[in-house]
């Protein structure tokens, strides 16, 4: 063992041969067997009632409210969260600065690149997870709601369009089929 940590210092072993035996080392536990995948879990939610009198509407008092009871039920699915992403609409944007509240040394963010409509569930996953690491609040619109949950759940999930505040909480590894939902939130609680 000695030997092994003389030849790291020394710089005996080929840069190759150290990745090789580091990504092993990293891929296993002490026992040697394999460590367990890392497990995901998202909460995706759509923003708060919105007035109706604008392009790009803020929330009504009633949606704030509303964000703020969604924070309160949220923080007891997904305790430790990573990051809260949003689509590029004051709506989301309001909303998922409600929720931050809950998560105060968190950053709340745009979804880069990423539209209202959410195309592909496992890519999107998969993204959320290298750029973040770890769990994330992703609000958006009835839309990104419907159609994670399409390409992560596995038939037949049918969700009706869910109302504003609604919200599921679903957990598996990214880049896998293996989803589960683990929690549903329909529409704002009472205020």
């Amino acid at each position: 063992r000695d030997g092994r940590l003389h030849a790291l210092a020394d710089g005996r072993w080929p840069t190759a041969e150290l990745l090789k035996r580091f990504s092993v080392f990293a891929a296993t536990s002490s026992w040697g067997a394999p460590m367990p995948q890392p497990m995901l879990r998202l909460l995706v939610c759509r923003h708060g009632e919105p007035r109706s009198t604008e392009l790009d509407p803020g929330l009504t008092s009633f949606g704030l409210r509303s964000a703020r009871k969604l924070g309160d039920w949220a923080i007891g699915q997904i305790a430790d969260v990573h990051a809260i992403v949003h689509t590029r609409t004051q709506r989301t944007l309001q909303t998922a600065t409600e929720l931050a509240l809950m998560w105060p040394a968190l950053a709340v963010g745009p979804i880069d690149g990423v539209p209202d409509q959410v195309e592909d569930g496992l890519g999107f996953t998969e993204r959320l997870w290298r750029v973040h690491g770890g769990n994330v609040v992703v609000v958006g619109h009835h839309t990104t709601l419907q159609m994670i949950c399409r390409d992560l759940l596995p038939p037949p999930v049918v969700l009706p369009r869910p109302a504003p505040c609604s919200a599921v909480v679903v957990q598996g590894m990214p880049g896998s089929e293996d989803w589960r939902l683990m929690a549903w939130r329909s529409g704002p609680l009472s205020t």
